[in-house]
């Protein structure tokens, strides 16, 4: 990621320096947008300012899970039953926070930029959260932030192992806290990205 007159470059993408940035992660039912559904979301914004949004969805009766998703699952259920919210409401709480982040975002100006490690998987299944709760998929800038492609860089360098690719292995390298506990959880690593994102953005 390099600065150019005011502008993020990468690759061919460009936006505003003073774009906000968010760090997102989704926790779902399985890795197949067109079978699997999300059912927690993070937003971290690279503001401490600003808290994060941590959101439980209420998962459709007919859901479908892959063996080591409902495994992770089982570990914060007492949480999501407590807290879990329809799409609707969830997806008018990102609206919100993303408004909150840049005022005026979702009437046509800059939106938040949404960083993730393998962005791409958690904004699929963030649009399928809208298409769910019948809204557009609005507030998100169109490019996006990816900690995977800029540690990938460092790896064809040969600045760091392949080892280093994954997030718990990046966390660990970079000596970022991540504990088993918080592994695998929305808000635990989006928290984690964000950190890592900082730490890594200007090599």
């Amino acid at each position: 990621v390099k600065a150019n007159k005011g502008l993020f470059m990468t690759n061919s993408s460009s936006f505003n320096v003073n774009t906000p940035i968010v760090a997102l992660d989704v926790e779902t039912t399985g890795l197949d947008v067109y079978v699997h559904s999300l059912y927690s979301f993070a937003l971290v914004p690279n503001n401490p300012k600003i808290k994060p949004l941590h959101v439980y969805v209420r998962l459709p009766e007919d859901v479908v899970w892959d063996k080591w998703a409902y495994k992770n699952f089982e570990r914060m259920e007492y949480e999501y039953e407590k807290a879990y919210v329809s799409p609707k409401e969830a997806w008018g709480l990102v609206l919100d926070y993303v408004d909150l982040l840049n005022p005026g975002c979702l009437l046509g100006r800059e939106e938040v930029l949404p960083l993730g490690h393998n962005t791409t998987f958690d904004l699929m299944f963030m649009r399928q959260l809208a298409k769910r709760a019948g809204y557009l998929f609005t507030g998100f800038h169109y490019r996006s932030l990816d900690t995977f492609t800029l540690l990938h860089r460092l790896f064809e360098k040969g600045e760091i192992s392949s080892a280093q690719l994954s997030l718990s292995g990046a966390c660990r390298y970079y000596h970022i806290e991540l504990s088993e506990a918080n592994r695998h959880t929305a808000l635990g690593d989006a928290e984690a990205t964000l950190e890592l994102y900082n730490r890594i953005r200007n090599f």
